[in-house]
């Protein structure tokens, strides 16, 4: 019962820590564990490349087997981290000897975890770094991965680093905002941060080579309240102004393939939803979801119930596997799969789809309206299908 109110902050755990575990160590150990507090989790690769040393590993290996703050994190001694009051103590001793030190060894080490492809840990370290405007960089790049993965709270922990005022000063945090509020559901915010974004909107090009404009245009395009026409253009504006590895031109090719569609341009909107089929799977899978939905429709209007089936088994595998069933815009897949399923005499799975499709339309309110117009005629159609008609009418009125 002591051990939440255990007053660990007030100096005397720090103490006993510099007295009794670093005074029993060489100098050149407690410098190693003092440079190394700043990284979080370090392996010896790592650690020989911001320190500028080839020994790491082996030091890190020595020191977990003979001091217990010193913790691996696997079976092979490749990562490890400081117990949290001693890597506390480390850093404010850190802090103490040379404050400049911490964003030097930050900074270093966002290179490496860049150039190793875990993009997570150098936004961290960019921020730990006070690299603001490298922090905002990496942060436009890993919001769409993060969220893709089902990691929204992480994306809008990065974001919750800066104030309102800085967020309102930057055009790419207010767009990773606005696509967190997509996710989240969160329509009041997607709408503040999507404005304030056009108004701050020029020519600029990103570090990763996305036009500003480009960025805002997605922003209009989900939103749709321009029309189809405009959505489509949009769309398109933005999938031109992303570079060719943007997450983003999933997103843009599944709108301008749904605006296409609902004009009904079926070839050109079948071209636009395959490339985005193709483009999430490589980039954003929820983005490819979205699109196997849309193609599901497009086969069940045509009476190739068939592919409309392939379709939406692949768009709910998505769905599992990236678990993104509780997202608002998989309203989508749920709404179409109910319709497929009934088709198919599957009315058990097909009621539950559609059961939770009305949870998520409610929840998507005032987001691309035309989008939230077709899955509530969907979810209308296999409600009347199912024999449900209360639910089908108050559907239909909505």
């Amino acid at each position: 019962a002591g051990v939440p109110r255990f007053p660990a902050s007030d100096g005397l755990v720090t103490d006993f820590l510099a007295e009794q575990v670093l005074k029993s160590l060489s100098n050149d150990d407690v410098d190693f564990l003092v440079q190394t507090s700043v990284l979080g989790r370090m392996s010896g690769d790592l650690c020989d490349a911001v320190l500028g040393r080839s020994d790491s590993g082996a030091i890190l290996e020595r020191l977990a087997r003979d001091n217990r703050f010193v913790i691996p994190l696997d079976t092979h001694a490749e990562w490890y981290r400081y117990h949290h009051l001693f890597g506390d103590m480390l850093r404010a001793e850190l802090h103490r000897r040379d404050s400049a030190a911490v964003d030097r060894i930050a900074f270093a080490a966002v290179d490496w975890f860049l150039a190793h492809g875990d993009l997570d840990s150098a936004v961290l370290h960019a921020l730990a770094a006070h690299d603001r405007s490298r922090a905002i960089a990496l942060i436009w790049h890993a919001v769409p991965l993060a969220l893709a993965s089902g990691r929204g709270a992480t994306a809008t922990a990065w974001l919750d680093h800066f104030s309102r005022e800085e967020q309102n000063r930057s055009p790419e945090l207010l767009v990773a905002t606005a696509w967190c509020g997509v996710v989240s559901g969160d329509i009041a915010e997607f709408h503040r941060a999507a404005s304030a974004a056009e108004v701050l909107a020029d020519d600029v090009t990103l570090p990763d080579g996305t036009n500003r404009r480009a960025a805002v245009a997605l922003l209009d395009a989900i939103a749709s309240a321009g029309g189809l026409t405009r959505m489509a253009q949009q769309a398109a504006r933005a999938y031109e102004g992303h570079p060719a590895d943007s997450p983003y031109r999933a997103i843009a090719r599944f709108l301008e393939g749904s605006a296409l569609k609902l004009q009904g341009a079926d070839d050109e909107a079948r071209t636009r939803l395959e490339e985005a089929v193709e483009l999430g799977a490589a980039l954003l899978p929820p983005a490819g979801a979205h699109a196997l939905a849309q193609l599901a429709r497009m086969a069940a209007r045509a009476g190739d119930w068939d592919d409309a089936e392939r379709m939406v088994q692949r768009a709910l595998g998505v769905v599992e596997t990236y678990d993104l069933a509780h997202r608002p815009a998989m309203v989508l897949a749920y709404a179409i799969a109910a319709i497929v399923h009934v088709h198919a005499g599957a009315r058990a799975a097909a009621d539950e789809e559609r059961r939770h499709g009305i949870v998520l339309l409610a929840r998507a309110e005032d987001l691309s309206p035309y989008q939230l117009v077709q899955a509530a005629l969907d979810l209308t159609i296999a409600s009347v299908q199912l024999d449900d008609m209360e639910t089908a009418a108050a559907l239909l009125g909505d």
